[in-house]
């Protein structure tokens, strides 16, 4: 492997061939798969093998977001909203009718204690009987049943018609949110070369250009971005692109726009195969703000290799801490609340106080061949680190986290740091 530099030609192919490889668009909607296979007629049985696959992992992500939220996750929200648009549907409605499972929970409701109103509420319906207090509704019943295991999955057909009515959504949304796009990354320039001009970030406007320059962006919708570990957005440095989940629509998409447009333009050292005649080498990047990667071989087998990311928490509260900063006129709090309260203990918790400034010029350090350490900076906050605590600090920290929990290490921040390193 070699490093490279982010103005190189290679860096730039290297962008180009992942883009490629990497076929995003295809992860950008919940079921595309199972869709594109119906388009291509393929059979049945592998059609009906793939939609399994997928029903059963997006009932796994709801009943995470059910248990972890008490029903008020983003994904199980946005799949309510998906069953009321499907329930207008007369298609849907009669494909459910026909399903046994469906209809059997439909016209029973749950066993559960406290589904008794349910089971009233459907039997009124049954009778022809309205009542507008009722707070029930079948697109409810339908997306609580689902959610809690009362109906293993979806009739084939039934899942093809959510998948039709939820592809056709997000193509509204991702049009309202690339209208956006312009306008919110001229309003993020805007505000981030003030600072360059006031001096509050280590980088020039050059730097700026050049980091955005083939920047690329990409709307995912809620479900596919929750498979993906995305969450409300992120940004993915081997395809230099910015993703952005389709339901932040709302007052929170700029937060989540800058957010991520600080992890763009934040300091990168990456990697590419070193082989000549290797034209499909990928370019992987290694660092990116103060967030490292690494590769190890696992025991005997030296192809097996185990992937480590270190400081992804410091680099997500530094990141967030920018956007706060950013939007403060706007009263936003911001997330990643615990990793703030983390990063600011850090810098005041050892013998000395650390400046915001060491870890900024880390964050937005790009690898250079033709320094002497080739990230300068980032020695710099490692040495500044151990000064206040001991070598080898921030590795057992982030060690420790790993196994407790950032909670926990507040917790221990608090009282007596040394209770981390042992």
């Amino acid at each position: 492997m070699e490093k490279i530099v982010r103005h190189s030609e290679s860096y730039a192919d290297g962008i180009e061939g992942n883009r490629d490889k990497g076929g995003l668009r295809n992860r950008t909607v919940w079921g595309a798969g199972v869709l594109r296979l119906r388009e291509l007629r393929a059979p049945k049985n592998i059609i009906e093998h793939e939609s399994r696959r997928s029903q059963e992992k997006l009932l796994r992500l709801l009943r995470e977001e059910w248990n972890r939220t008490f029903s008020t996750g983003v994904a199980y929200k946005e799949f309510k909203k998906l069953m009321e648009v499907a329930f207008e549907d007369e298609g849907f409605l009669e494909t459910l009718q026909a399903d046994e499972e469906c209809r059997e929970y439909v016209l029973a409701g749950g066993e559960d204690e406290g589904y008794d109103d349910v089971r009233e509420y459907v039997r009124d319906r049954k009778a022809g009987i309205a009542d507008p207090e009722n707070p029930y509704d079948e697109y409810s019943l339908l997306a609580d049943a689902l959610v809690r295991g009362y109906i293993s999955r979806m009739s084939d057909k039934a899942y093809q018609y959510v998948l039709n009515i939820n592809a056709e959504l997000h193509d509204v949304r991702r049009a309202e949110i690339e209208n956006k796009i312009p306008e919110l990354k001229e309003r993020f320039l805007a505000k981030i070369r003030l600072w360059i001009k006031e001096q509050k970030i280590p980088i020039t406007d050059d730097q700026l250009d050049a980091r955005i320059a083939d920047l690329e962006f990409d709307v995912m919708d809620p479900f596919s971005s929750r498979y993906e570990k995305a969450m409300a957005g992120c940004f993915l440095p081997s395809t230099n692109h910015v993703v952005l989940a389709s339901s932040n629509a709302g007052a929170y998409l700029p937060h989540v726009f800058d957010h991520e447009m600080f992890h763009a333009i934040s300091g990168r050292t990456d990697e590419r195969e070193s082989d000549e005649y290797d034209e499909e080498a990928r370019l992987d990047s290694v660092r990116s703000g103060v967030s490292f990667d690494f590769l190890f071989s696992e025991g005997d087998q030296s192809e097996s290799f185990k992937l480590i990311r270190r400081f992804s928490w410091l680099n997500e509260a530094i990141t967030e801490g920018l956007n706060v900063a950013l939007n403060s006129g706007e009263n936003y709090e911001g997330v990643y609340r615990k990793e703030r309260d983390l990063y600011e203990l850090i810098r005041t918790s050892g013998s000395i106080q650390l400046p915001e400034s060491v870890f900024l010029g880390a964050y937005f350090e790009d690898y250079d061949p033709d320094a002497p350490a080739n990230v300068p900076k980032w020695k710099e906050l490692g040495e500044a680190i151990a000064s206040a605590y001991q070598p080898g600090f921030l590795v057992k920290l982030d060690q420790y986290i790993e196994k407790h929990g950032i909670q926990e290490a507040i917790r221990v921040l608090k009282s007596d740091w040394r209770e981390i390193v042992g």
